[in-house]
């Protein structure tokens, strides 16, 4: 019964007591400790303190949706995977007291995953789930707390399959070792007005390789390194009285000091750098080098980079690319995320292809025609994981010949006619041998014929932007398949300016064609978390392995889909799913905890994909991304039901902005 009350409506003096020494209890424990009064004093109001026998159950998957969520005040809780998909007697970790259960069940209005039994004699603090859903909805603490739960999960499952690595990891530095952990020298900076002659002094004597400049509060104001030496001296330009902020490089490529050794590779890599500022509250605290990330592994990036570019066959070049294998399974025994993870493969396989790209040019020179090869798909999002095919295009201009537009003409019938379909004749030429030279290096042809190759993805600006308009106006179901794979482009090799234009275009474009973000909204939902009626796992019902989970198709691919869907509604430009998902957050699209909750469950998955495609026992031989639920241990199935409980809040969120 609720506490009583005094005929005037206010607590009775009983029932006061009892409130503030609820409240009391709860605000000893995350995340009431960071609630307000009145947040705290609305859940004791409603609370109920029950008691559960030794082995009596407090709930279960067929008892149907809980109407409660429950706070264990005294005693312990066993989780326990209540499947036959379960090894006998399996369970998780007791929830010990402080601990609030089932939160993503009461949220989501669905039944429980686990069964909860007790262990000894149990008192929970009982509260209803329509006042605990409303206080959700006000409560900041409350939400982080609901979304990062998730994040907790994700990083659990990163340390233990760090820990099943460890063996084959022992002998390689993390790349997710802190940067501030590599710093072995107070920083050493200069003044934008000391002299050249004093700062080549200084790197002499102090034998580093770069100077960063600070201003009076030291921040980073620019840099000057070796390069710069070599090059200012060849040009005759290397006055050595004249100020360094003469001589600097002003745009300086910094990092905080808890940025990871992952994020330096990645800078470095992309921007063309060897050097790397680190700041604390932004305030120059140390440079970290090429060499001091190079002496971590034995089987570096920059070492399997430097074999993709230098080699000088498509023999060579396919020996450089199997490393990226070896150097990706490292790094996921090391705890490496599968956001930077995910992120390094790409960068390397965008090596290849760039590669193969001047090797073929070299072979069959093009260089009059001013062109884009372009990633579509995941390669265009920077998403790949080992198991990958091709999915490229390119995008092209006409050479200017005093008529037409100077952008590859405006379709079919038009003067420049003429002139287009040759070049296109030896770009397709051109491009089928790329993707046969890519084909040697592991990256197997597109089964669909999504390849520049291929005349029908070989096409000028103005073709594209036809393309493109034609699927906006009207979503038939190949324009919607086509779209998911095309509105991902993202440029790799050649001439880039044109290929943003195109996509600020699309982005612009997209917006308003509301009937086709409906039809692709639609399109999205045809694809469900595969849960069966009581919330558990089921099979995705495909191939030989009905009872297996595709986890590319089931599982990765509705966040993408929900990403690109809402993305393109609101003009983010990004292509990227986490970045599309994290902006939507900023935006205000998607509420932020929302949001980030989404790209850890993304990441859950890519992660859980990953460790498939490198022979995980859980796998199938013939399906790289599916996974069979029962040869996963308790804790992993935990990971994988949240992952997929967030796809189908996502696709509810989808499904009531589009009324499909």
């Amino acid at each position: 019964m609720p506490p009583a009350h005094s005929p005037a409506g206010a607590p009775s003096p009983a029932a006061a007591a009892l409130n503030a020494a609820t409240v009391a209890f709860l605000r000893t424990h995350v995340p009431f400790d960071r609630m307000p009064d009145a947040q705290l004093a609305r859940l004791a109001a409603v609370a109920r303190l029950r008691y559960w026998a030794p082995g009596e159950t407090l709930l279960a998957p067929e008892s149907g949706a809980p109407e409660h969520v429950l706070v264990v005040q005294r005693g312990r809780v066993e989780r326990a995977v209540p499947s036959a998909l379960a090894s006998p007697g399996e369970t998780d970790e007791p929830l010990q007291p402080g601990e609030l259960f089932p939160v993503t069940a009461v949220l989501d209005r669905r039944p429980v995953a686990f069964t909860y039994r007790a262990l000894g004699d149990v008192f929970c603090h009982e509260i209803d789930a329509d006042t605990f859903r409303g206080v959700v909805a006000e409560s900041a603490p409350l939400q982080a707390f609901c979304a990062q739960r998730l994040r907790a999960l994700l990083e659990q499952s990163r340390a233990a399959l760090q820990a099943r690595y460890n063996e084959a990891s022992s002998s390689e530095q993390s790349m997710t070792t802190p940067l501030a952990a590599l710093i072995g020298r107070a920083p050493l900076g200069c003044a934008p007005d000391t002299p050249m002659a004093t700062v080549l002094e200084t790197m002499r004597r102090e034998r580093i390789g770069c100077m960063v400049v600070v201003d009076a509060d030291m921040r980073p104001v620019g840099i000057f390194t070796e390069r710069d030496v070599v090059d200012r001296a060849a040009r005759n330009q290397l006055d050595r009285q004249a100020p360094i902020a003469a001589l600097m490089t002003p745009k300086v490529v910094a990092l905080a000091h808890e940025a990871t050794v992952g994020d330096a590779v990645l800078a470095m890599v992309r921007h063309a750098i060897r050097h790397v500022v680190v700041v604390h509250d932004g305030r120059f605290a140390g440079v970290v080098s090429q060499r001091d990330v190079f002496a971590l592994q034995r089987v570096s990036f920059f070492r399997v980079a430097q074999r993709i570019d230098g080699a000088d066959d498509l023999d060579a070049l396919a020996v450089a690319a199997s490393e990226i294998r070896v150097l990706a399974r490292n790094l996921l025994a090391q705890g490496v995320a599968a956001e930077p993870l995910t992120q390094f493969v790409s960068e390397l396989n965008d090596h290849v292809v760039q590669r193969v790209l001047g090797l073929v040019r070299a072979d069959r020179p093009i260089d009059d025609v001013a062109f884009a090869w372009v990633a579509l798909g995941s390669e265009g999002r920077r998403e790949q994981t080992l198991a990958t095919d091709q999915d490229n295009g390119i995008v092209f201009v006409l050479p200017p010949n005093g008529g037409g537009d100077g952008a590859g003409g405006s379709g079919a019938g038009n003067a420049d006619d003429a002139r287009l379909e040759p070049v296109r004749a030896r770009l397709v030429a051109f491009a089928r041998q790329v993707n046969a030279g890519l084909d040697r290096c592991g990256f197997p042809l597109c089964r669909g014929g999504i390849m520049a190759g291929n005349p029908r993805w070989c096409l000028s600006v103005a073709q594209w932007r036809a393309l493109f308009g034609d699927w906006l106006r009207n979503p038939v179901p190949q324009a919607l398949l086509a779209a998911n794979i095309f509105f991902d482009l993202r440029s790799i090799g050649g001439t880039e300016p044109f290929v943003h234009e195109l996509r600020v275009w699309l982005t612009e474009a997209a917006a308003p064609r509301k009937a086709f973000l409906q039809a692709m909204a639609r399109n999205a939902l045809e694809t469900r978390p595969p849960f069966n009626w009581l919330g558990g796992l089921t099979g995705s019902g495909r191939g030989e392995r009905p009872e297996a989970i595709d986890l590319k198709l089931h599982g990765a691919r509705i966040f993408v889909d929900a990403a690109r869907i809402l993305a393109l509604a609101h003009g983010v430009a990004d292509t990227g799913t986490a970045a599309r998902l994290r902006a939507l957050g900023t935006r205000g699209v998607l509420p932020t905890t929302e949001a980030e909750a989404s790209v850890d469950a993304f990441h859950i998955l890519q992660q859980l994909r990953l460790r498939l495609q490198f022979g995980d026992p859980a796998g199938v031989a013939d399906n790289p991304n599916a996974v069979l639920p029962e040869r996963l241990n308790a804790f992993d199935r935990r990971v994988l039901k949240e992952a997929l409980f967030q796809a189908r809040r996502l696709q509810q969120r989808l499904a009531a902005d589009y009324q499909v």
